[in-house]
């Protein structure tokens, strides 16, 4: 029997699911409109703020439960570290989003179904945008969307007690 906290969980991944695609098809349109108008840096800072409070959250939950920060930290570290080697913001908002979305999917399903929708979604994400006149697919955005996801299953597991097959 699934908890009902694992059913949000589903549609958390489904809902960022749905993000992640329609970024992929009008996320450039968006930045270009978000530059225009001046709102694109505080956006960007939006999200770092975010995800300083999600490190200081999760380091605070860990505490609670007697987990060791230390396993933690090198998984959030990737959130910063990477997103600030690219040099496009929607690409940013693409590695937080995956991270995200790698998450929810750890606290909503196996590891191994986790994992196969993480690389079905980052790969599909890329083939979408090969498919679109207006924009092209990428390996490296492949690498980095799946490290993203990594980055967030690996935290869910991290926090979980059981660790599920």
């Amino acid at each position: 029997m699934q908890s009902p906290l694992g059913s949000y969980f589903r549609y958390a991944c489904l809902g960022l699911a749905a993000v992640i695609l329609t970024l992929s098809i009008r996320g450039r349109d968006w930045s270009d409109q978000l530059a225009q108008v001046g709102w694109l840096a505080p956006l960007e800072r939006f999200f770092l703020v975010l995800l300083i409070g999600l490190l200081f959250f999760f380091i605070q939950e860990g505490k609670k439960q007697q987990q060791s920060p230390a396993l933690l930290l090198p998984l959030l570290l990737i959130f910063f570290i990477v997103p600030l080697s690219l040099e496009n913001p929607i690409e940013r908002l693409h590695f937080f989003l995956f991270g995200l979305y790698g998450y929810c999917c750890g606290k909503a399903f196996s590891r191994g179904r986790a994992l196969s929708l993480a690389l079905l979604l980052a790969i599909g994400d890329e083939v979408l945008q090969g498919i679109l006149p207006d924009r092209y697919g990428d390996i490296r955005d492949v690498a980095f969307n799946t490290l993203a996801a990594l980055g967030g299953l690996g935290v869910a597991l991290a926090k979980a007690k059981d660790f599920r097959s």
